[in-house]
């Protein structure tokens, strides 16, 4: 299996990995020297890339079953990739039918727009698709409570996204010739939503969306736009 991304959640992916006796044929690492030093301790094939699309295409030729999987990837592969023998999943930390796009705005949006339930999603990745836009193939979700924080629910997020890859993963080529369900809402968020969210929130939820808490440093673009926006609506 071919893994894709970065940080501590493609770490806990292929830990599950080693766990379940999948054997790791190459480890794309984006912009993560952490995760290059983890992997030659390790002993796991690795590159380290800053376009996928252009690195990955020959170490294709690693993958034994043909499969490969993005974890906490930022890159959208592109139909070069998609129309080859190798079957191209993703995990999405948000529930597609109403969060596309980047995982900590939407986590952002589901907050301002009072949402009681959040969670993550197991794609196929087809060519000629939108971003998160492909079949969905395994959905996990958890309760959102009322005065739950951004720093809650991302966190929560986080351990929903977990379990997501500890179940699915050992069974990931079962969803190979799995049709999936076409769930995927219209709108894609990025860092541009993020003004617009604010402005159209009530009070109480802009304040829970602004609470990044410990993910202030984690998250810097989107703890600069809270910042900004606060300073601006003072």
């Amino acid at each position: 299996m071919i893994f894709i991304g970065s940080g501590s959640l493609l770490r806990h992916a292929l830990l599950i990995a080693e766990q379940s006796s999948i054997k790791i044929d190459l480890v794309c690492a984006e912009r993560d020297n952490g995760l290059v030093q983890f992997c030659h301790r390790s002993n796991f094939s690795v590159i380290s890339t800053n376009n996928v699309n252009d690195d990955l295409l020959v170490g294709l030729k690693k993958s034994s079953d043909g499969i490969a999987i993005m974890v906490n990837s930022s890159s959208i592969i592109r139909d070069e990739l998609l129309t080859t023998s190798v079957a191209f999943f993703n995990i999405h930390n948000g529930l597609v039918q109403k969060y596309r796009g980047l995982a900590d705005v939407c986590v952002f949006a589901s907050i301002c727009k009072i949402e009681n339930e959040y969670g993550s999603t197991l794609q196929r990745l087809l060519p000629r698709h939108q971003v998160d836009a492909g079949p969905t193939l395994d959905q996990r979700s958890f309760k959102v409570e009322m005065d739950d924080d951004f720093e809650t629910v991302f966190s929560n997020s986080i351990d929903n996204y977990k379990n997501q890859l500890e179940s699915t993963l050992p069974k990931l080529s079962s969803f190979v010739e799995s049709g999936g369900k076409y769930l995927h809402g219209t709108e894609t968020y990025s860092y541009r939503h993020v003004t617009a969210l604010i402005g159209n929130a009530p009070e109480d939820r802009r304040s829970l969306a602004c609470s990044l808490g410990r993910y202030s440093g984690l998250l810097p673009r989107l703890s600069s736009l809270t910042g900004n926006s606060r300073k601006q609506s003072q």
